[in-house]
């Protein structure tokens, strides 16, 4: 049996430094993943207790986009809203997913980090490596928006999550793919439509191994901006 997504949320948070994050439906034994962009690189976030952080890049190293993720392994202990805390007084939009049948002790296998300074519509990925069947693969996007708009996941893959920030306009996007056939993953390009990019765009990618591969499974992703 492969990893899956089992169920997938987002929001945002009103003005102020607390950022609730809703727990979707989950199950001991799964594990969530939440997304969370910023637009300044000295901005801090502090997630709840017991929440491993696998992100904290910013797109170049300015004052763009920084986008932030953790992960945790569901004990039944979470509480219905998880709190982050945030340094700056804002609207913050918010993703997560909950992933089942994850490696109990490794789920994450690799990750990577990219970004662009300049204004563009399209994040794209590639893929160095071979995947196993029951892989599961997770794209994450930030990007500094002008105006709200939409985002496209890859072909092939399913959107979970696309999120703005309605003042802003700092968005996030979560897409998942379940590998089915063994070989090298190369995702086609995700899309924004229907609003103006204002600056930045930054995208991570990871793969969940599967629980019945006993850790064996994922491959390093890399990412690419046009």
């Amino acid at each position: 049996m492969g990893a899956t997504v089992r169920s997938a949320g987002s929001g945002q948070s009103p003005v102020g430094t607390a950022i609730d994050v809703t727990k979707p439906t989950c199950v001991v034994g799964d594990y969530l993943i939440v997304a969370i962009p910023v637009q300044a690189t000295t901005v801090t976030l502090t997630p709840p207790a017991g929440w491993t952080e696998f992100t904290t890049s910013p797109v170049d190293g300015s004052t763009d986009v920084r986008l932030r993720a953790w992960y945790r392994k569901v004990d039944g202990s979470e509480a219905a809203t998880l709190t982050w805390t945030s340094s700056l007084s804002e609207k913050h939009p918010w993703g997560i997913v909950s992933c089942a049948d994850g490696h109990q002790s490794s789920p994450v296998r690799s990750q990577v980090e990219s970004g662009n300074a300049t204004a563009d519509t399209t994040c794209e990925f590639a893929a160095t490596g071979s995947l196993t069947v029951g892989d599961l693969v997770i794209i994450i996007g930030a990007m500094d928006g002008a105006s709200v708009g939409a985002w496209t996941p890859p072909a092939t893959y399913i959107e979970r999550v696309d999120q703005f920030q309605d003042s802003s306009f700092t968005s996030v996007f979560m897409a998942s793919k379940e590998i089915t056939s063994a070989g090298v993953e190369t995702p086609a390009a995700a899309s924004f439509t229907g609003g103006t990019v204002a600056s930045a765009s930054f995208t991570f990618a990871l793969a969940i191994d599967p629980s019945a591969a006993g850790g064996r499974g994922g491959s390093l992703l890399t990412t690419a901006l046009s």
